[in-house]
């Protein structure tokens, strides 16, 4: 016998708050002319669920093996909404961070050095050469410059490349650890470009 006001069987789970009723889920779809990926966004808005696009897309691109040297990869993505309907796109361009403790290990291997952190160094331009009024600094042209320095204690050198604005998609900036020979220490030394 059924009595009015109760219900048989299994009932649908439902929002209980107007911020859980207003949620919806978006799909997000990235590719990075390799792969592709698609992830669920929940926001209670587009505008909300476009914000979060650059943290996902930073997200996929982290879990993928891209070595010690570090990059940037350029994200196209395209957003749907519940019933498939395409509501925006773009590009975002997503720069991975050099590993720079295996970096500087490589380039010290048999050589004793401050340590595998670039903040353990005590680094300097003076002896690189470059501009008077900025020592171990070169123009390449455009907005790119070439930065030189080296360690006053160990004589590790630093090599960057900084592209600045005018880069090519996908370009990054590039960074290279050596050891500098003993040759260029001493002439760093006679030209107090190692002292503290």
């Amino acid at each position: 016998m059924l009595r009015r006001g109760f219900f048989v069987g299994n009932v649908p789970t439902q929002a209980h708050t107007k911020e859980e009723r207003d949620m919806k889920t978006y799909r997000l779809t990235m590719h990075d002319g390799a792969s592709i990926e698609s992830v669920e966004i929940t926001a209670d808005s587009v505008e909300n669920a476009l914000s979060q696009i650059e943290g996902e897309c930073q997200l996929w691109v982290d879990k993928g093996d891209w070595g010690p040297t570090g990059g940037s990869v350029r994200v196209s993505w395209v957003l749907y909404d519940e019933e498939g309907d395409e509501v925006d796109d773009g590009l975002c361009e997503v720069v991975i961070e050099p590993l720079h403790n295996v970096l500087i290990n490589r380039a010290c291997c048999g050589h004793e050095y401050c340590g595998d952190d670039p903040d353990d160094h005590d680094w300097t331009s003076q002896g690189e050469g470059g501009y008077t009024e900025n020592p171990g600094v070169w123009s390449t042209g455009g907005t790119t410059i070439v930065v030189h320095a080296h360690c006053r204690r160990c004589g590790l050198m630093r090599r960057e490349v900084r592209y600045g604005t005018q880069r090519n998609p996908g370009q990054a900036d590039e960074i290279e650890y050596v050891m500098a020979d003993d040759e260029t220490i001493a002439a760093w030394r006679e030209s107090g470009a190692m002292d503290d």
